[in-house]
């Protein structure tokens, strides 16, 4: 394994802003995919789905990601991980709000483009970052995006085990609208 080794004057004139901005777009992106994976039982549930149609729905996700990732290298990375966090953000209640198959299927696959360009962009921007930083820093990235993943999926299945529990309709779109407007504000660096 290598080290990126530097003088110490060097430390002095780290982009510790632009760190700190990155970060928040890993943990905007981490919440905002924990919350929507536990909406994953409710969205079938509420739109009266079989485990094939489920499946296809999620394909257009994964779809949505692949077409997308190639693309983003195109435009940089600073200003479109901003752009491509606030996208995401605004489309993290569409397929709770899908009201049929197909329209869940399109809000799938443009939330699984916007993710993957997202994904794409925003560690694109982290290595710049930790070029800039001179020391070896992109698992602190990772490590704020799972930590904040898992906290957002425990956090939002106990959410959403209130409303989407037996004896109730399943209602996912309140918990959407709830988690996209808190993670808005940091989505940008």
């Amino acid at each position: 394994m290598s080290k990126i080794s530097t003088p110490v004057a060097a430390h002095a004139h780290r982009p510790v802003k632009e760190r700190i901005a990155t970060i928040d777009v890993f943990l905007a992106n981490g919440f905002v995919i924990g919350a929507w994976a536990v909406e994953v039982p409710c969205i079938k549930e509420s739109l009266a789905l079989s485990d094939t149609s489920l499946g296809i729905a999620l394909f257009a996700f994964a779809l949505g990601a692949i077409v997308a990732m190639p693309l983003a290298p195109r435009f940089g990375s600073g200003r479109v991980t901003a752009l491509l966090g606030v996208i995401f953000v605004i489309m993290l209640p569409m397929p709770a709000l899908a009201p049929d198959f197909p329209l869940l299927c399109f809000a799938l696959l443009v939330l699984g483009a916007s993710n993957g360009a997202l994904d794409v962009s925003m560690n694109g921007h982290a290595s710049t970052i930790e070029t800039k930083w001179q020391a070896l820093i992109m698992s602190s990235f990772h490590a704020v995006w799972s930590a904040v993943y898992l906290r957002s999926a425990v956090f939002s299945r106990r959410a959403a085990s209130c409303s989407c529990s037996a004896g109730r309709p399943c209602s996912p779109r309140g918990s959407s609208l709830r988690w996209s407007a808190s993670a808005l504000p940091i989505s940008s660096p």
